[in-house]
């Protein structure tokens, strides 16, 4: 409906405060007012870890893990989508939000921190080493 859909482009921009209350607010309220599997929600959500500020793909990952559960292969899909990006910060970001939303397990994780490990950038292979410690 119009009201969800105003609501819902509500949270996401609130994603995008500089308020770091404001900001956590939202993340909650993804999880309260949207739930799991909505794809909608999750590709949304997903497009700011392409943004300039740290703090809002923080946020991001974080809202990630409030609409899809560990493993959710389309939300994995949106979000390695991402990691082929030119900024080096972006990718380490989507990063990040693979490791958050696969299964610890997952072959195609230790895959893609593998590929990260050689990435040019030191901040892509940082994250790495830190997704392969949260094994």
């Amino acid at each position: 409906s119009e009201g969800a859909d105003r609501v819902m482009g509500g949270i996401f921009s609130r994603l995008e405060s500089f308020d770091l209350q404001v900001r956590e607010a939202a993340v909650a309220a993804l999880g309260n007012f949207v739930g799991y599997g909505q794809e909608d929600a999750i590709h949304g959500v997903a497009h700011r870890l392409t943004h300039h500020h740290a703090h809002v793909r923080t946020a991001t990952v974080k809202g990630l893990c409030q609409l899809a559960p560990k493993g959710d292969d389309f939300a994995l899909g949106v979000v390695r989508d991402v990691m082929r990006h030119e900024d080096a910060k972006i990718r380490a970001s989507a990063l990040e939000a693979v490791v958050a939303l696969s299964n610890p397990h997952d072959e195609e994780l230790l895959d893609t921190l593998a590929e990260a490990l050689e990435d040019p950038s030191y901040l892509v292979r940082l994250s790495a080493e830190a997704g392969l410690k949260q094994l």
